[in-house]
């Protein structure tokens, strides 16, 4: 009753027009996101979301901490709009 794991077919749930249209739908909200954000806190997301800390993204911005930490909550509000 119980296959082994090497006979269990997996079959992909995602054609190729819904993977296009996960794409598309990606780009726009990137393309909304930029044009919301201004270029600080987009760079400062972007390091966010790489997984950088505060003090490492203060670092390669040239900002300080409390910097990161008010972009970051300017972010967060224009992005719950």
């Amino acid at each position: 009753l119980i296959s082994s794991i090497d006979e269990v077919e997996i079959t992909d749930i995602n054609t190729p027009e819904e993977i296009l249209i996960e794409k598309e739908d990606y780009k726009a909200l990137t393309n909304n996101i930029k044009l919301e954000l201004s270029d600080m806190e987009y760079n400062v997301l972007e390091l966010f979301l790489s997984g950088k800390g505060y003090s490492d993204i203060a670092k390669a911005l040239g900002i300080t901490e409390k910097s990161v930490d008010n972009a970051l909550a300017r972010i967060r509000k224009k992005i719950k709009k």
